[in-house]
């Protein structure tokens, strides 16, 4: 061999040392990135909840930008489209009050399993093959459903997790549906080339085999959590109703908590401006900004990008940080982005593109902490009826507001943002009075 070849050699010898060490190196520099310990540490059925999620987020981010569209396309006037929209609020409540009895019943584990198959696969195949509009109602009603297994589901998720770690799981729950969102331009393209019906009765086909999938690897490998355990051995013998009748008095224990009150403040808010925003800036940026509706697509995707940069480069650095601090900086560039956006200025592609960034910041931030605070101080012994209740709540309380925002609108299309300005500020006020922080890490 020539010492130009034994050169080479040595060359590539030492290259691939290089990046084998390179790759090693980063390998355990991810590995002890908190969000990814938490993803590879998660034990029973908190590991389940986290790992089947994508069999969910991915069928529902690609149908979800075209659901009113298909509707639509099938014979379903306005007016018709908000009526299945009243009647899935309408039962959702209903659910929401029975969620917390029927999964002390029956036990966490089956609850979630029967309630996600009468509420995500049965109505999937209604809406794949739906004809007109009674289809429709009868797929909202059982849709309706949902409000049961999200109970059931969370105190699957929640009762056995590592508290220290509840803000990393729910980080990794935003992050799966974060990264479905990337396909949605994938349902866009076949909508253009094959149209709106034939693409979205196959997608909830799709939908039909992916999440009925995700609800039978969840059942066999979850277990019964303990709180649960003694749930069902406390209403074994006591029907249905009573444990409903029995609901008053945790209302009442709820109210005289101060804690259990301003954490329902804080979900009543954050669903009051995600209402809000979520109907209104699609209206604004196009009807007041002047942006083609084409560009509407695309904020999802940049949102995406952002929070997931956010997630993995800055999240585990606010962890050092007790709960209020985070949640403040989070709802003071909920507040920012807001003003920036309705405030004349910059061209108005800039001022949505910017709102979006910073709103992105501002979510990653507030969404997990919301979460784990209502995960760690709802009392665990009654935390299936709580979070019943809660539910019920928001839903009574959030649903005048979307009447308010566009009354506000139909004025002018800034008002409803100015209303969002309001709820930040009051939502603020309820996380600085909020006691007994030290719990909640971010």
């Amino acid at each position: 061999m020539t010492a130009v070849a034994k050169c080479g050699k040595i060359r590539a010898y030492r290259s691939r040392k290089f990046w084998s060490r390179y790759i090693d190196i980063m390998f355990k520099r991810l590995k002890s990135h908190p969000l990814f310990d938490t993803l590879i540490n998660l034990r029973g059925n908190p590991r389940y909840c986290v790992y089947t999620e994508p069999l969910w987020g991915i069928p529902y981010y690609l149908l979800s930008p075209f659901i009113a569209l298909y509707m639509s396309k099938l014979g379903l006037s306005d007016l018709e489209i908000g009526a299945v929209a009243t009647v899935t609020m309408a039962f959702q409540m209903v659910f929401s009050f029975v969620s917390g009895p029927l999964t002390d019943k029956f036990g966490r584990r089956k609850t979630t399993f029967w309630c996600d198959i009468l509420s995500w696969s049965i109505p999937s195949l209604l809406w794949a093959f739906a004809q007109g509009f009674w289809w429709f109602v009868a797929a909202a009603v059982l849709f309706a459903v949902n409000m049961v297994s999200s109970n059931s589901w969370q105190c699957l998720l929640v009762e056995e997790a590592d508290q220290s770690k509840l803000v990393y799981m729910f980080t990794w729950l935003t992050i799966s549906g974060l990264v479905s969102v990337f396909l949605a331009p994938l349902s866009g393209a076949l909508v253009e080339k094959y149209t709106v019906v034939p693409v979205m009765r196959v997608l909830y086909l799709i939908a039909f085999l992916l999440m009925t999938v995700k609800f039978f690897v969840l059942y066999f490998y979850s277990a019964e959590t303990p709180q649960g355990k003694i749930r069902l051995a406390e209403t074994r013998g006591v029907s249905l109703l009573l444990l409903c009748a029995q609901c008053k008095g945790v209302v009442l224990a709820m109210l005289k908590d101060k804690k259990t009150v301003r954490v329902i403040a804080i979900i009543v808010l954050f669903n009051i401006q995600a209402v809000v925003s979520g109907n209104f800036f699609p209206l604004y940026v196009t009807g007041s900004l002047g942006i083609p509706d084409r560009y509407v697509a695309y904020f999802p995707i940049i949102r995406s990008v952002v929070m997931l940069a956010f997630i993995f480069g800055a999240q585990h650095l606010l962890s050092k940080l007790r709960f209020r601090a985070p949640m403040l900086i989070g709802l003071a560039l909920y507040a920012a982005a807001t003003v920036f956006l309705i405030t004349p200025g910059l061209d108005g592609l800039a001022r949505a593109v910017i709102y979006t960034l910073f709103e992105s910041f501002a979510y990653a931030i507030v969404a997990p902490r919301k979460d784990s605070l209502v995960a760690m101080h709802i009392d665990p012994h009654e935390r299936a009826r709580i979070m019943g209740l809660v539910y019920v709540l928001m839903f009574a309380a959030s649903a005048p507001f979307g009447w308010i925002a566009g009354a506000l609108a139909s004025l002018d299309r800034a008002l409803p943002f100015c209303l969002n300005i309001a709820v930040f500020c009051a939502f603020g006020a309820a996380v600085a009075f909020f006691e007994d922080v030290k719990d909640v890490k971010g």
